[in-house]
């Protein structure tokens, strides 16, 4: 799925583009199917979401007057009876019967500013933004930040909950350093001197 304008629906195995939708001026940057099959979602630059019809390639619904940004993730929720869709500044929801905005909420920093691609995930619990070499996991209830995901050199990386307690692949643990601001100025300590200075350690469950 995808293109410029509008987007094709393509048989995995065949090749064979079965659909094309037209309708929207830019590429479309999200899409979502419906639970049944019968539907997909698709969203973008226009700040437009469409529903469209998967047999016939018609257009069902024009969702607008949600978001101020660029669609960015779409799920459907309630074995399809409402739809969440995201952009970088707020969070929306829509009762597809009738095609009204039910609530829409704005995302607050560091949400809206950080990250390249967003998604939600299938139960709509979170919403994940990627950034350069770093990934975020927020909750879409609250906003609170879940946890951080480092993407490092190599295969390595390291999981970090807002508390601060981490997980690492390998000995990268013994490579981390923390920046503390202190009486004297900002220091960059090892993990051990850290844990002696401030009494602090490591919790690698408390990221789960």
């Amino acid at each position: 799925l995808g293109g410029n304008p509008g987007a094709r629906i393509v048989d995995v195995l065949s090749g064979e583009v079965l659909q094309s939708l037209a309708g929207e001026e830019d590429q479309f940057r999200a899409s979502c199917w419906s639970p049944d099959d019968q539907r997909i979602a698709t969203g973008g630059a226009t700040k437009t979401i469409y529903t469209w019809n998967v047999a016939t390639g018609e257009n069902e619904q024009t969702l607008e007057d949600g978001h101020s940004g660029d669609i960015e993730a779409i799920r459907w929720i309630e074995s399809g009876k409402k739809l969440l869709t995201l952009s970088k500044y707020e969070l929306c929801t829509w009762h597809m019967a009738s095609g009204k905005l039910l609530s829409q909420k704005k995302l607050p920093e560091p949400c809206a500013s950080f990250g390249s691609h967003h998604e939600i995930s299938p139960d709509a619990r979170y919403r994940g933004s990627l950034g350069y070499s770093t990934s975020r996991v927020w909750s879409v209830t609250n906003d609170a930040l879940i946890r951080t995901y480092l993407a490092l050199n190599g295969q390595r990386h390291a999981i970090i909950s807002p508390e601060g307690n981490f997980c690492t692949t390998s000995d990268l643990g013994n490579e981390l350093r923390y920046v503390a601001q202190t009486d004297e100025g900002q220091v960059t300590l090892s993990g051990r001197q850290f844990t002696g200075q401030f009494s602090w350690t490591n919790n690698p469950e408390g990221v789960e």
